[in-house]
């Protein structure tokens, strides 16, 4: 009920004019600096790897980093676990080298996370390796577009895993492959919605329609 509280109002150097505070509390005042500057992010190719690079200072409750990696940038996958420094005042270098990257565009981008859990997202980079692309030629997905059958041939290494993810990064399917020989099999996506799908066996991606 005292009204409005002025500060120094008409002050004019005389000495008269003072500002008297009656029970003034302050409750708290936080300054949180970010847990981890990241300075530099960076991907480059090396003799058909990605080296990826990044810098940072300083670092506070830095527990680890998280690399990942896509085909598309949107559907992320984790690719490695690197330590950080903790606390740091000092400029930190990390590296860490992808030995297969997706032919065409791979997509990286790197997660802080504290002692706490609480974790930080940086923008991701991209890098693009045309001459992989003739790894493609083992990854076919027909027909495209579908109405209930998709057929996805390939020839790898055994113990491959294909997954289906929806445009949304969704988890569709998930199918195990043990074969060491060309490889053709058919999965039903009949209960899909009508839309747009990414079809990905961790090193290669495509895309079809479920009409």
């Amino acid at each position: 009920g005292a009204g409005n509280i002025i500060i120094g109002q008409n002050l004019d150097g005389s000495g008269n004019n003072d500002t008297h505070l009656d029970n003034l509390i302050i409750g708290s005042v936080t300054n949180s600096a970010l847990p981890v500057t990241l300075i530099d992010f960076s991907v480059k190719p090396v003799n058909n790897t990605a080296l990826i690079e990044w810098k940072t200072a300083p670092e506070i409750n830095n527990d680890y980093f998280e690399i990942e990696k896509s085909s598309n940038g949107s559907v992320w996958e984790s690719l490695a676990i690197v330590q950080g420094a903790g606390n740091s005042s000092e400029v930190l270098d990390y590296q860490y080298v992808d030995e297969k990257p997706f032919p065409g565009f791979s997509y990286y981008r790197l997660k802080q996370i504290d002692f706490d859990g609480q974790l930080e997202i940086f923008q991701p980079v991209s890098l693009s390796m045309p001459e992989l692309m003739i790894a493609i030629s083992e990854f076919k997905i027909f027909p495209n577009p579908t109405h209930d059958i998709l057929t996805i041939s390939l020839s790898y290494l055994n113990n491959k895993e294909i997954r289906i993810y929806n445009m949304s990064g969704q988890l569709m399917s998930a199918l195990q492959i043990s074969d060491d020989q060309q490889v053709a099999f058919q999965i039903d996506v009949s209960s899909y919605p009508a839309g747009t799908y990414i079809v990905s066996d961790g090193e290669n991606s495509a895309e079809f329609i479920k009409k």
